[in-house]
């Protein structure tokens, strides 16, 4: 049954997701929000996406936006990708393409890069992929680059998502998690770090079904705080927030507390 939903980023008050949901996932119509956001602004964050969903892909007709608010492309989605008519526009906000598109590629260009490695630039100019490719998606071993130049992931991927074994990074190009992907999802065994480079989490991760880029859902592991001092070692649970479910909690003042 569809629902009206707010989502937020696990630990924080940053909001990820406003809009319609069916069993936990994105659904309908809504607002995709960029994950990395300003922590003391959680509720403004910048506008990823807006418009149509299907379970949990952007399917339909929506528009992306970068972080500074400009419009990337709008039209029409396909399970995730650019997938038919839509306009694709210049960092400057001119129309760089207008036409159809195919597994995320302009039409001509998809018939070009259809298997083998292949380069993909932004409209700047700047790279954005280099690696493998099947069918027009990518696939096998690549390495993905943010538009400044900055490298946001290398490993394995999959029908054009991070699947299999690869390191994440944050936009300041300091390392951000190294271990199984699936569907872009943290899942099976990682380590996550904070941006100051400190340890995070170490352990095995699950898919959840409210995912966004920057959420995952621990299972079992230790938690560490910012400043690299353990905080928890155990099992969890929750989907949307984390719970701690059997394990030993370390408290900032010293004090321990058993769970379950």
């Amino acid at each position: 049954m569809k629902e009206k939903v707010v989502w937020y980023e696990p630990l924080t008050d940053i909001k990820l997701y406003e809009g319609e949901a069916v069993d936990g996932l994105e659904h309908g119509y809504g607002t995709l929000y960029y994950a990395d956001a300003d922590i003391n602004n959680p509720e403004n964050p910048p506008i990823r996406y807006v418009g149509d969903f299907r379970k949990g892909s952007f399917h339909g007709f929506g528009t992306s936006y970068s972080r500074d608010g400009q419009e990337i492309y709008k039209g029409e989605w396909d399970s995730g990708v650019y997938g038919g008519f839509g306009k694709l526009f210049h960092e400057d906000e001119n129309l760089l393409f207008e036409g159809e598109f195919h597994n995320g590629l302009e039409l001509e260009v998809y018939k070009d890069r259809k298997d083998g490695v292949h380069q993909e630039y932004y409209t700047n100019g700047t790279l954005k992929y280099d690696g493998e490719w099947k069918d027009g998606y990518k696939s096998g071993f690549g390495k993905g680059y943010w538009q400044d130049g900055m490298i946001w992931y290398e490993g394995k991927f999959e029908s054009g998502k991070p699947h299999g074994y690869g390191k994440m990074y944050y936009p300041s190009g300091r390392l951000r998690y190294e271990g199984k992907l699936k569907d872009m999802q943290f899942v099976g065994w990682g380590k996550e770090y904070y941006e100051n480079g400190n340890l995070k989490f170490e352990g095995i991760m699950k898919k959840s079904t409210y995912f966004f880029y920057g959420a995952r859902c621990y299972e079992v592991g230790k938690l560490y705080y910012e400043d690299g001092k353990l905080r928890y070692e155990g099992t969890f649970a929750g989907l949307k927030s984390y719970e701690f479910k059997q394990g030993i909690e370390y408290k900032s003042d010293g004090k321990l507390v058993n769970h379950g």
